[in-house]
């Protein structure tokens, strides 16, 4: 009866193999597909959120382009320091600096006086 058992599981072998390799494949490929979407939202985040931490202090584009640098610089170094003593990744830790950024100036924003405009918006 083992031999017989033996000689069953060697004849499906082959199925049970190639069914296994197409489900690592699939695996594969989604994988890639989700580091391909993870690196696409981490560089989005490092060319979005710089200007969009500086909009809030700057009122001409003079001072918005050299804060927006500033932003980015600071966000940058500042996620790359806390990513080296807590082991954590470098990309994803900058980029949730960069959010914690984008979160303090939106509060800080709310502090600040506004300039009157003399038209009035629609």
């Amino acid at each position: 009866p083992t031999t017989l058992v033996a000689l069953l599981l060697l004849r499906r072998l082959p199925r049970l193999s190639a069914l296994m390799t197409g489900t690592r494949a699939r695996a594969a490929r989604e994988g890639a597909n989700n580091r391909r979407a993870l690196g696409i939202l981490l560089v989005t985040s490092l060319i979005v959120l710089p200007p969009a931490i500086a909009r809030a202090f700057s009122p001409n584009l003079r001072r918005h382009l050299i804060l927006s640098f500033a932003a980015g610089l600071v966000g940058s170094a500042g996620g790359v320091m806390l990513s080296y003593p807590f082991n954590l990744p470098t990309g994803p830790t900058v980029s949730l600096t960069m959010g914690a950024l984008f979160c303090a100036s939106v509060v800080a924003g709310h502090f600040q006086p506004r300039a009157s405009s003399s038209s009035p918006r629609a």
